[in-house]
């Protein structure tokens, strides 16, 4: 009887080699991860050139802070994905400062009907965006929506009861 192994099993299995300065197995590790740090980074970064530049960055800071992986605590991919996202938000918030209103139908919408129950989950996915992966506080988010910071912070509470497929009223 053999062992089937995961993607866990396989994933802390990269990351020691990686710790090792096994070369082969960071590439593996691109080739595994990159579409999915790309997609990350894709939501944080409106240039291509930039996000380019973002990939190779989030690599390079993943290759030299191995170490700081800690297999007791997250899985090695959520381990990728918050350090690729703080990475990008940093990045994104270096970046000229674009002050101009946010030119989207959902969030003009949710600006002229926030009562209207039809774009509610469309209002939370924006907000959830502008928290989670721009990396604006509340109250951030709620200058750039004019909407009250209590509003964000409801909509925040919903959309994660959302994921969670917990029941939303």
């Amino acid at each position: 009887m053999t062992k089937k192994t995961t993607g866990a099993d396989e994933d802390l299995h990269l990351s020691i080699a990686i710790k090792q300065g096994d070369k082969e197995a960071f590439g593996r590790l691109y080739d595994k991860y990159a579409p999915v740090l790309m997609g990350l980074i894709s939501r944080v970064l409106p240039a291509d050139s930039e996000r380019e530049e973002m990939m190779q960055i989030a690599f390079l800071h993943i290759w030299d802070q191995i170490g700081s992986f800690d297999a007791s605590g997250n899985s090695f991919l959520t381990w990728l994905i918050n350090t690729t996202r703080h990475l990008a938000i940093d990045k994104a918030k270096s970046l000229p400062a674009q002050n101009q209103p946010i030119q989207n139908p959902v969030y003009t919408h949710a600006n002229k009907n926030n009562n209207q129950q039809l774009f509610l989950g469309s209002v939370q996915m924006v907000i959830f965006d502008l928290v989670y992966y721009k990396g604006l506080s509340c109250a951030e988010a709620a200058t750039a929506l004019t909407m009250p910071v209590e509003e964000i912070k409801k909509n925040i509470r919903l959309a994660i009861k959302s994921i969670n497929g917990e029941t939303v009223v």
